[in-house]
């Protein structure tokens, strides 16, 4: 929780969300569906529209309806569309709800790893490289043994069983016994 200074320790809010032990993306998508509400609930209140009537300037003059009324303006009409937002409403919160609580997030989370995981790997064969190219049998040795704990840890059955040969042949031409 990096964006907690030791003040907000005190908070609530604050403690349940350490406690709970959120990751920070876990926590911002939080606060940012509680700001949604706050929002859908001051447009449904009117709190959004008088802010408005109050912003406007002083010298400013509402224009009256000319003619007849507009379907847009009629009861019915105004009773579809807060129809309609409830629904939308409805169907964005329980996709936020959805990806908190239902797999989405810890989907992400799992390929964002595994991601990770593949770069880690790849940083290793290069690293091994460099130590091919420049560095005595013994580093070649080491620095294959690394690129196999790598993809070990990237769960790639097939390179790792490629470069614990490799390491193997390493290993014997440094004359470091495995």
């Amino acid at each position: 929780m990096r964006f907690l200074t030791p003040s907000h320790q005190s908070d609530p809010l604050v403690v349940f969300l350490l406690e709970a032990e959120m990751s920070d993306t876990t926590i911002t998508i939080l606060i940012s569906g509680a700001v949604l509400l706050l929002l859908y609930w001051a447009a449904r209140t009117g709190i959004v529209s008088f802010y408005r009537r109050i912003r406007k300037p002083a010298g400013a003059i509402e224009k009256a309806p000319v003619g007849r009324p507009s379907a847009k303006t009629s009861p019915e009409r105004a009773t579809q569309n807060s129809a309609a937002t409830n629904i939308a409403f409805v169907i964005v919160f329980g996709g936020m709800l959805w990806y908190l609580f239902g797999g989405g997030l810890e989907q992400q989370a799992a390929k964002n790893l595994q991601g990770i995981k593949n770069q880690v790997a790849a940083d290793a064969v290069a690293q091994y490289e460099i130590a091919r190219r420049h560095g005595s049998a013994v580093d070649r040795c080491v620095q294959a043994g690394l690129v196999s704990a790598a993809l070990l840890q990237a769960h790639d059955e097939a390179n790792y069983r490629r470069w614990k040969a490799v390491e193997e042949s390493d290993c014997a031409s440094a004359g470091v016994p495995r």
